[in-house]
């Protein structure tokens, strides 16, 4: 019966963030950073768009520290406590900008419960460092946005298509990966078996 109980705890919080989604979800403005091409060999297959992988990844938690879109130092294994959603992202791709939009809308709904992370593939820019952190500036995102300006972190989570998006557990393990934009529906779809291992 408890066991019951905390599943219907969880749909009914899916359906009631789905709702207040589906009327906060803002238009994205206009675009303040130029759209380059990106580099040829970064230009993804129509099969990587459309294919969510979600093969859990055993090698275990993959630790960094970067610096964010205010200067702040920010630690991966200091997020630990409760699940994270951690991006790769550039800025020539659209996808990859509505993915930081889905994060902003998630993280003003799930803040207290969820940590969110965006990690620019700095080493795949086409645009100046300056400009990124203007646009971030007129998203007002509050979320940790943080740079990868060796690519070493992108490289240790094998990231080959933008944007990827990880799933990671309270104690930090990945538990699931997207190589294609993911809504705020699946999100939280996604979301829902961590979460509930989580509750009282």
């Amino acid at each position: 019966m408890k066991k019951g109980y905390k599943k219907v705890q969880i749909m009914i919080l899916i359906m009631v963030l789905l709702l207040i989604i589906a009327g906060c979800r803002r238009t994205i403005g206009p675009e303040e950073v130029e759209d380059n091409q990106p580099p040829t060999e970064q230009e993804m297959t129509e099969e990587e768009t459309q294919d969510i992988e979600e093969a859990p990844i055993e090698e275990g938690p993959l630790q960094f520290t970067l610096e964010n879109q205010r200067q702040e130092e920010v630690t991966l294994s200091e997020l630990k406590g409760k699940p994270i959603f951690l991006t790769f992202w550039v800025s020539w791709d659209e996808d990859s900008k509505e993915q930081l939009e889905v994060l902003h809308n998630l993280q003003r709904l799930l803040e207290e419960d969820v940590s969110f992370v965006g990690v620019n593939a700095t080493t795949f820019e086409t645009a100046e460092h300056k400009d990124i952190l203007a646009y971030l500036e007129e998203q007002e995102y509050e979320f940790h946005i943080v740079f990868d300006d060796e690519g070493e972190v992108q490289d240790a989570y094998y990231v080959g298509s933008f944007p990827t998006t990880f799933l990671l557990d309270e104690s930090g393990e990945v538990v699931q990966l997207f190589t294609t934009l993911m809504k705020e529906d699946k999100m939280i779809e996604a979301l829902e078996p961590v979460l509930e291992k989580l509750l009282p």
